[in-house]
């Protein structure tokens, strides 16, 4: 293992967590808990325990970030809940889920379970959270509802481009969300529409590529 991989560890996860997991012969330990063949993985290195699920990575990728897609199925047809993202990045000003940097001593499900939260104002329990898959540095991890769940809106007022909102009321003749009379910024768009929009700020989204992603897999 070199020290970049081994410090990270230690730095986020605790010095029993390196030793018990990616030392091979910790305590005599040389298979913990049978490691040694994880689903076909021979390489400790390769194994990222990042979670209680154990979800397996590309070799030597750090989870850093959690997406999280909000769906409804109601009548048969999806819905994904989405708005524009205020915050400057490569997500800016496009059609965009849920999700953020994974805190110190988070899992990434906790992560999304917070970024939801604080982004959309939508309450997830670790029930109703699904994990999709791992891409790059992030964890994907997806909802379906089949009712109308509470969308409280963002717990701060940056994270959508409220004012832009407008493009997703001409593109989808999305109806906006309002909570106490306020835009929260946030619209519930069909994924068919989402998927089939030739819109530069949909198509070329982050998040339209994972809802697409999930669909080729059939997951949604």
């Amino acid at each position: 293992m070199d020290s970049y991989n081994k410090n990270y560890l230690m730095e986020n996860h605790g010095n029993q967590y390196y030793q018990n997991i990616y030392y091979p012969n910790y305590n005599g330990l040389t298979n913990y808990n049978g490691l040694t063949n994880y689903n076909g993985l021979t390489n400790y290195n390769q194994i990222v325990n990042y979670t209680t699920q154990r979800h397996i990575t590309e070799p030597n990728t750090r989870i850093t970030a959690s997406i999280v897609c909000v769906f409804k199925r109601i009548n048969g047809v999806l819905w994904a809940l989405v708005g524009l993202r205020g915050v400057r990045g490569s997500w800016y000003r496009k059609v965009c889920t849920f999700g953020g940097s994974i805190d110190y001593g988070e899992s990434p499900e906790d992560a999304g379970i917070r970024e939801t939260m604080e982004e959309a104002g939508v309450t997830i329990s670790r029930s109703d959270l699904k994990f999709y898959s791992n891409h790059k540095h992030f964890a994907n991890f997806y909802c379906i509802y089949d009712y109308e769940p509470v969308v409280q809106g963002p717990m701060s007022g940056h994270e959508w481009e409220i004012y832009k909102s407008n493009a997703l009321v001409r593109e989808f003749g999305a109806t906006m969300i309002f909570n106490s009379g306020i835009n929260t910024g946030l619209t519930w768009v069909t994924v068919d529409a989402l998927l089939n929009s030739e819109a530069d700020f949909v198509k070329n989204s982050p998040s339209t590529q994972i809802i697409k992603r999930m669909r080729n897999s059939g997951v949604i």
